[in-house]
């Protein structure tokens, strides 16, 4: 387990917003979602993390590529779900 610190908030801060380019926001607010602060960052100083900075930045990078080909992939499969019942009648 890595821990954030002062040193590494920055290079989190910016993994964070990466993460959040591809799979959306990780935080809910009272208007719908919104996307982490640096402030929020320093208050989670001293947290534990099972994957910053434990992992490389090269290892997180393949591992958000394989996210956004999956999120790719699901969109396609849906799409193709919902044209597929639009050609055979249903919906």
């Amino acid at each position: 387990m890595g821990e954030l610190t002062a040193e590494n908030g920055q290079e989190f801060l910016e993994w964070v917003w990466m993460a959040e380019s591809v799979i959306g926001a990780y935080c809910a607010g009272s208007n719908g979602p919104r996307y982490i602060t640096p402030e929020e960052v320093k208050q989670m100083m001293g947290l534990k993390t099972n994957v910053f900075p434990e992992w490389s930045r090269r290892r997180f990078e393949r591992h958000l590529a394989r996210t956004a080909l999956n999120i790719a992939i699901d969109k396609r499969r849906a799409q193709e779900a919902e044209c597929n019942l639009n050609v055979n009648g249903g919906g």
